[in-house]
């Protein structure tokens, strides 16, 4: 055991509003700890989201704009003023934005940051935790929570989730789109179902599944006597251009199977990179206009000023769930 004893002096307990006021006194009085009016704040975080979200983040936007209130308009000079937007007011949700999803202006533009793209870049950094580091206590509170039969690249976001685990799964797509499988002993990699194969033509095994095989490990696909692939049985189930590429993959029998990032010679994801893909999908699509927003308004500004005015009802909206 630990010996860590708790300090009732500077704990509470919080109710749901479904809780008698007999049962909250007698709880308290067992207990001997204080009655907290709200569940507060844990490191900065909000300790529980309910339904009211706009409620229980307004303090992002609160801090926001009383930092941009603060500011002299009349002893900054217009580009100071854009250089403190940039650098103060979108480095503030910085925290909260990387275990919560939360609501903000959709595109960027003269160099801001797209928020939305940013919030899920950084939620992606929950989500490569997840899925490099399952046995930490986290990833195994939420794998026997939310997926307690298969791994978190098939995780769904399941029934009455909570507010962080729908957070997390909003990066979900974004990180297991770029991931890939790197083959030691084959042990814990799906033959169909995990992209461990060259990219061409596609991460995926092409050859169909033959019925009997779901669940099937690359590591029966190794000759135990010779330690290497067996070519006979990739000849007898695979279509030629899956033996070929099959063949191509080294693999390792003292190492085990790993996840990495495609792209970063680390193999690393980062929010860097996340929000770089993200912003490159929005380019692509026709649909999107990532500066036309922001154009339409400046160019309605009289002689193309940047008003700080303007600046701010355009980059911090007000907070819509």
């Amino acid at each position: 055991m630990s010996r860590k004893a708790v300090n009732f002096n500077k704990s509470s307990v919080c109710f749901s509003r479904n809780t008698s006021r007999d049962d909250r006194e007698g709880v308290v009085s067992v207990l001997g700890v204080a009655q907290a009016p709200n569940f507060g704040k844990y490191l900065g975080l909000p300790a529980f989201v309910g339904r009211n979200k706009k409620a229980v983040f307004s303090y992002v936007e609160d801090k926001i704009n009383q930092s941009v209130g603060s500011w002299s308009k009349k002893l900054i000079s217009q580009v100071g003023k854009e250089v403190l937007l940039k650098s103060v007011a979108q480095s503030m949700p910085t925290f909260s934005m990387s275990v919560f999803l939360l609501p903000h202006s959709k595109y960027g533009g003269l160099g801001f940051k797209d928020l939305r793209a940013f919030n899920l870049a950084m939620l992606g950094k929950q989500a490569w935790h997840f899925l490099t580091k399952p046995q930490s206590l986290v990833a195994r509170i939420y794998k026997a929570r939310y997926y307690p039969q298969s791994s978190f690249v098939d995780a769904s976001t399941g029934s009455c989730p909570s507010f962080c685990w729908r957070s997390i799964m909003a990066a979900h797509e974004l990180v297991c789109s770029g991931i890939r499988r790197r083959i030691g002993n084959g042990i814990s990699t799906l033959i169909w179902g995990h992209p461990w194969l060259p990219d061409d033509p596609d991460l995926l095994v092409q050859t169909k599944m033959p019925q009997g095989f779901d669940g099937s490990l690359v590591s029966s696909l190794i000759d135990p006597a010779t330690n290497l692939l067996d070519q006979a049985i990739l000849q007898d189930i695979f279509l030629p251009i899956d033996v070929e590429r099959i063949l191509s993959i080294p693999i390792s029998l003292d190492h085990e199977d790993s996840w990495y990032w495609h792209g970063d010679p680390r193999g690393c994801y980062t929010a860097k990179q996340g929000y770089r893909c993200i912003c490159g999908e929005f380019a692509n699509d026709p649909g999107l206009l990532i500066n036309g927003y922001l154009s339409g308004r400046l160019n309605r500004l009289p002689n193309g000023r940047l008003f700080f005015g303007e600046l701010s009802r355009m980059f911090f909206p007000p907070l819509q769930i």
